[in-house]
């Protein structure tokens, strides 16, 4: 699984690293076989205006599924991880139930 993390306007220091690695761990879980690659992006929307303006956005490519696509904007980046990834994993298992559903001839 090849993984890239982007920065836009911010640096990512020792401790937003090793929070959003666990983080992205958390969220793939036991979908981890199905994941070929990640790209998260935290951008600084606003600048030095402040304000709520830091995005995460997580790409996550999954073999025969497609991309799916997730994005947060909040005031802390580690808030962002979070809620980002908390939406990842919820839309991962949702994209496996359909799966599921429709090998076993359901709907």
């Amino acid at each position: 699984m090849e993984f890239k993390t982007r920065m836009e306007g911010m640096s990512l220091d020792q401790s937003l690293r090793a929070y959003l690695d666990e983080r992205i761990e958390h969220a793939l879980g036991r979908f981890r076989h199905i994941v070929s690659g990640i790209d998260v992006r935290l951008s600084d929307e606003n600048g030095p205006r402040g304000g709520e303006a830091l995005r995460c956005r997580v790409v996550v490519d999954m073999r025969g599924e497609g991309a799916l696509v997730v994005e947060e904007t909040r005031a802390d980046p580690f808030t962002a991880v979070a809620h980002a990834m908390d939406r990842l994993r919820t839309c991962m298992r949702r994209r496996a139930n359909r799966r599921t559903h429709r090998f076993h001839g359901r709907e």
